[in-house]
């Protein structure tokens, strides 16, 4: 598989845990082309949003946090994974690696919300019925009203039977970004490492990877 050029956006830390060296942490986002998903990590990591669409077929995207009052650091992979059903093999890939998902649809886009049932499916098939750290996201909001065929109510009552937590977002606006990508990741440190589960963290050092 190529590995395209990194790019890095700031200098990276000296990762350091009690463990191995780092903590390395796997999230995928998963969704149908055009739902925002790219729009998304970008945003958060780099603070940027374009109209331009440029369809992904597997994007890594590294950030590094320490937790605050600690040496320990955290080593954040998101897979930004296609939406297309051109690459099986690399969605497997995606969803092996993963311990957290994110799972997007655009209020715009019905077939994007069905399709998200389907990635669920897809999710389960593979780690199995067990516990996975899911959050649905319902992106786009900025979009006029008139043109939401998804309601807030469809998406929080299919997170309710998910049981899982329910984010409405804009990457055009930066509407609920920030806690996107680390609420899951505090999620999944808690669970893992119940010892660190109380402190903060910091960041971020960047290299982006395309494949």
């Amino acid at each position: 598989m190529p590995i395209g050029k990194a790019r890095k956006c700031t200098k990276k830390m000296k990762i350091i845990s009690p463990c191995d060296g780092k903590i390395q942490m796997n999230l995928s986002i998963l969704g149908s082309s055009h739902s925002g998903k790219t729009s998304l990590v970008k945003r958060f990591l780099c603070g940027s949003f374009s109209d331009e669409y440029n369809p992904t077929s597997m994007d890594v995207f590294e950030e590094h946090y320490r937790l605050d009052a600690t040496d320990v650091g955290v080593s954040y992979q998101i897979f930004d994974i296609t939406g297309s059903d051109d690459f099986p093999a690399m969605r497997q890939l995606a969803i092996n690696s993963a311990e957290t998902f994110v799972i997007v649809y655009a209020v715009d886009d019905r077939k994007s919300f069905e399709d998200a049932k389907k990635v669920k499916m897809e999710i389960l098939k593979t780690k199995g019925r067990g516990e996975v750290p899911i959050l649905l996201v319902a992106n786009k909001c900025d979009v006029d009203q008139e043109n939401h065929v998804v309601s807030s109510e469809e998406g929080r009552m299919l997170a309710k039977q998910w049981g899982c937590h329910f984010e409405e977002t804009s990457a055009k606006i930066s509407q609920n970004i920030d806690n996107l990508f680390t609420e899951p990741m505090i999620k999944v440190l808690k669970q893992k490492y119940p010892e660190l589960a109380t402190l903060g963290y910091n960041h971020r050092a960047l290299a982006i990877t395309t494949r």
